[in-house]
């Protein structure tokens, strides 16, 4: 990474308990170190990192991508660094790279109450292509529906 605390960077297994740190302070069901580190061992998976501090960075997104597609598995931002933009800069810094791999379009599914993320997603063009019943296990134990949204990585 440079100066430039919105540059991005590629993530390596290395970075797993950043990732599982991020990751817990943004998700009711995070993922485990290990969960990263199988994830980014998968020959399909591209994870993208932004917002260095000195002392690592501050947000990150995974892929998985089989062109023509390729789909959102994860993204996060640190609590202290949410509301700055890196969420959306590494959603379009990854576009750039996924079309250079031959990606015409990229998904993801989203908790239906999941409103910041939502507001996110539609801002940088992202449609509704249906939905998922009960997709998302609450902490209180009740099932959340997860909607699917996509959109072409053409101007994104």
């Amino acid at each position: 990474m440079t100066d430039d605390p919105r540059d991005i960077c590629f993530l390596r297994i290395e970075d797993a308990a950043r990732l599982a740190l991020i990751h817990q302070q943004s998700f009711d069901a995070p993922w485990s170190r290990q969960a990263f580190v199988d994830a980014l061992r998968q020959h399909n998976c591209l994870g993208f990192a932004a917002g260095d501090t000195g002392m690592g960075f501050q947000a990150f997104l995974l892929v998985s991508s089989v062109p023509p597609e390729s789909e959102i598995l994860t993204i996060a931002t640190a609590p202290n660094a949410q509301r700055q933009g890196l969420a959306a800069h590494l959603i379009r810094a990854a576009a750039l790279q996924l079309a250079e791999r031959g990606v015409e379009e990229i998904f993801l599914e989203v908790a239906l109450d999941n409103h910041p993320a939502r507001r996110l997603y539609e801002g940088l063009g992202f449609v509704q292509r249906g939905k998922r019943p009960k997709y998302y296990l609450k902490p209180d134990g009740r099932r959340e529906d997860a909607l699917i949204l996509a959109r072409s990585i053409a101007g994104l």
